[in-house]
């Protein structure tokens, strides 16, 4: 709860829900008790994570913490002076007293590097994802998020990774993903991202899939430039699946998007068709072609 205070206030009665400990010990590669690890619990269903006091394992890497019924998972961040991998656990389900199984982490190597934007300049407030190169799982990777800097510094047991890189919402870079990163001691990793494509698009189809009978699927499609700088759109076309052949809705023809003033704001120019009535009760498939004068389809 968040409680804005400018004097003295009275919150009233505040109510605790019935809690069971959680328990467990923390240990570092080598076996030994790790003291001063964080213990962060989040419910599976949020996700969503659980205040607790106490989540600081101590001098035997032990930790207690209380939560409500529930199923959770552990997530275990090694203090920040040391190289080990943070570490997930579970889900647990806590319908009682709950011993979590002896967390052991694992050696890691420090990944790092510097995230530049489309236009040369550090990249700040980037967050950086590590997934597993095989399976696409994402790895549990504390203090991710770039600096005003663009640089970063994260930990990752040894391995081949996939980074993702997602921008702020505010930025005109685009999000990227550097597949490939083999991590086998302290490993450098800068990117030059490049600038989010000229058109953005959205196709609405209320959620409709397949035409229904005797009556038209209409739906809409706006394009926009969500950026600052000049970005020409050169052209378009509507394409539409059906009973193996493709009809061209709206031919392609050129057209101009101008910058918009706002990022949040952007100009728009939107189109609405029908489906011929040959098509109708046939599934279909939407294919929206956008060209870019500099960069292409």
């Amino acid at each position: 709860m968040n409680v804005p205070i400018n004097g003295s206030i009275n919150l009233g009665n505040v109510y605790l829900n019935p809690g069971f400990l959680l328990s467990g010990t923390v240990l570092n590669p080598q076996s030994q008790p790790l003291a001063g690890a964080v213990i962060t619990v989040e419910n599976v269903l949020g996700p969503l994570t659980i205040y607790v006091s106490n989540h600081i394992t101590a001098s035997t890497g032990t930790f207690q913490v209380a939560v409500p019924a529930g199923t959770y998972r552990v997530k275990t961040a090694p203090p920040s002076t040391l190289t080990f991998a943070s570490a997930v656990t579970g889900p647990i389900a806590v319908s009682g007293s709950t011993a979590v199984p002896t967390i052991m982490l694992q050696t890691g190597y420090v990944l790092s590097g510097t995230i530049f934007g489309w236009n040369g300049a550090a990249e700040g407030s980037a967050r950086l994802d590590v997934l597993d190169s095989v399976t696409g799982a994402e790895r549990y990777t504390p203090n991710n998020i770039t600096a005003a800097s663009g640089t970063y510094s994260i930990v990752v047991p040894t391995g081949t990774w996939n980074v993702r890189i997602l921008c702020n919402h505010l930025s005109l870079s685009q999000n990227a993903l550097v597949t490939g990163v083999v991590v086998s001691s302290a490993t450098t990793l800068n990117h030059a991202l490049s600038l989010t494509p000229a058109a953005n698009y959205l196709v609405a189809t209320n959620g409709v899939s397949t035409i229904p009978n005797g009556s038209p699927l209409s739906f809409d499609a706006a394009l926009y430039n969500p950026g600052f700088v000049s970005q020409q759109l050169h052209a378009l076309a509507f394409g539409l699946q059906s009973r193996g052949t493709e009809t061209i809705l709206i031919p392609p023809f050129p057209s101009r998007c101008n910058p918009s003033a706002s990022s949040l704001r952007p100009g728009c120019r939107s189109f609405r068709h029908s489906a011929i009535p040959a098509h109708l009760g046939f599934p279909h498939r939407l294919r929206f072609t956008v060209m870019d004068a500099g960069r292409g389809p």
